[in-house]
């Protein structure tokens, strides 16, 4: 299954959904030491830097799962 994380944090909810065997699309943060968190233990090109309003939804398919709409 594949995840988007929106309002990611420093990557702890993204961490173990990814252990559990979850692959994440994307990761979107605003925060800069998040950010600079999630590029050290994700893939940093998944990895989105800014506004989640302007982060573009339509390049990415397949997203199985968004773990904030799924709480």
């Amino acid at each position: 299954m594949n995840s988007l994380e929106l309002f990611s944090g420093a990557g702890g909810l993204a961490k173990g959904l990814e252990l559990s065997g979850l692959k994440h699309t994307a990761l979107v943060e605003i925060n800069q030491n998040a950010y600079a968190s999630l590029c050290e233990n994700f893939e940093p090109t998944k990895v989105f830097f800014g506004d989640v309003r302007d982060f573009n939804l339509e390049v990415l398919d397949n997203i199985d799962i968004d773990p904030l709409v799924h709480c």
